[in-house]
């Protein structure tokens, strides 16, 4: 394993969350939520969580472009969630607190079968990758 990355909630600081410590998928309920629509895993875990809780997520957007789901959170148009808070420094109105809920961990995951059949190009990415996990 590579990492483990607990989710994040994505929320604007004009936001009643924004003043929390943890949030738990229970308060979510009544929350606008922009989903990044590139991961499976993510949604998964939503549905999950709100099959749990007995409501219906309100997706209010859906979209693979990061700095949209950014834009949208920075404008207080909903919330987001997520494992990272990559280019954070974009956006000045955005704050990131932790998931509390069981499950809400996404680990990261490289599987390599003989490391020396490996091309070069692919033995740097899993270097790359590998220092990454050792340095965060």
């Amino acid at each position: 394993m590579i990492k483990s990355l607990k989710l994040l909630v994505c929320v604007n600081k004009d936001n009643p969350l924004s003043n929390k410590k943890t949030i738990s998928f229970r308060d979510l309920k009544n929350e606008k939520i922009i989903l990044y629509s590139g991961s499976s895993i993510l949604y998964d875990i939503i549905k999950r969580k709100e099959a749990a809780y007995g409501y219906k997520a309100n997706f209010i957007y859906k979209t693979e472009d990061l700095f949209k789901i950014g834009s949208m959170v920075n404008s207080n148009e909903g919330i987001a969630i997520g494992v990272c808070s990559h280019n954070i420094e974009l956006y000045s109105d955005i704050r990131f607190i932790p998931l509390r809920d069981e499950g809400t961990t996404v680990n990261l995951v490289l599987i390599c079968h003989g490391y020396d059949k490996l091309s070069e190009p692919l033995k740097r990415f899993y270097d790359f990758m590998k220092s990454y996990s050792e340095n965060e």
